[in-house]
């Protein structure tokens, strides 16, 4: 029909676009497989967008793929991603997010910040089959832990904690400051509180 081209083989249908150095390319359709697009064997697949200076994906020859551009999925979102941020940009209509998942026993699900100087910091969460610290979050900072968060969600701070605005101790009652070497409670005492150190 009019506007298409159509190759008819009993085995693949194939296009070929070969230079004169002998390498080639190929577009091929195999029943039963889909369409498949073929780059040589020591060669990356480009594509290009606005001509050929648009450079927006490379796949390398193992099979990793690089973007020149902002990643987005999803719908069209309704806000615009901070331009320090925006490197890949997740939306949709209702709830959203990103899901790290391993199917390994007893690994770690990890998040790492770097510069051109090496690791900054580091999120790591790890599952509950682990062996010595199940469903724990422990957060890095110049590559050492400088909090974690147990499965009973207690916090431990590696270093000095500073508190710039109000510090509340439970709702009512009695509530507890404990040192690690001695036990301290803290008492509400009119409106104000009174620490002793425990008898």
């Amino acid at each position: 029909s009019a506007g298409r081209l159509t190759l008819t083989n009993t085995g693949l249908g194939s296009i070929y676009l070969t230079d004169t150095d002998g390498g080639s390319g190929v577009f091929q359709y195999d029943s039963g497989v889909g369409v498949q697009i073929l780059s040589p064997a020591s060669e990356p697949m480009l594509f290009y967008t606005g001509g050929i200076g648009g450079l927006a994906l490379t796949l390398d020859t193992s099979q990793n793929a690089t973007f020149t551009g902002t990643v987005a999925t999803g719908v069209s979102p309704t806000a615009t991603a901070n331009s320090q941020a925006d490197n890949l940009s997740v939306s949709d209509a209702s709830h959203c997010g990103i899901t790290i998942n391993t199917n390994a026993t007893g690994a770690t699900e990890n998040i790492f910040f770097q510069d051109a100087n090496g690791l900054n910091g580091r999120i790591t969460v790890y599952a509950g089959s682990h062996a010595s610290t199940p469903d724990q979050m422990w957060i890095y900072s110049n590559a050492a832990v400088a909090l974690k968060l147990d499965a009973s969600q207690n916090a431990t701070f590696s270093a000095d904690v500073e508190v710039g605005g109000d510090l509340t101790l439970g709702a009512s009652g009695v509530n507890k400051i404990w040192s690690k070497y001695i036990p301290v409670t803290a008492m509400a005492l009119g409106t104000g509180v009174a620490v002793r150190a425990n008898d």
